[in-house]
């Protein structure tokens, strides 16, 4: 898990121990922030803008690169994705950006 910094806007990631070593967690509360994940398999970086009241208490977002998805042509290797908590819903629209390098 990670924290923030004093203004609580911009978490620090940091690797977590699991069976998968490219699961990061990060930590937003309701004054928002941004989220950046740098793939350690492909050169690929998701940023995910969370404005103020998307969520109402600090919540632990994860990313990580997906396991299991069905095959289908046209998909980038590596870049199949899974967010977490599955259960979590915003409050407000968030915004996600997918880099390509």
């Amino acid at each position: 898990m990670s924290g923030c910094d004093d203004s609580g806007t911009n978490p620090v990631p940091s690797i977590t121990p699991s069976s998968s070593p490219s699961l990061q967690e990060f930590n937003i509360g309701p004054a928002g922030g941004t989220v950046e994940y740098r793939s350690t398999v492909e050169n690929v970086t998701l940023t995910l803008d969370i404005p103020p009241a998307a969520v109402s208490a600090d919540t632990v977002i994860s990313i990580d690169h997906a396991q299991n998805f069905p095959a289908a042509s046209g998909l980038v290797n590596g870049a199949v994705f899974e967010f977490g908590p599955a259960d979590l819903v915003f409050d407000v629209p968030v915004e996600l950006r997918i880099t390509y390098a």
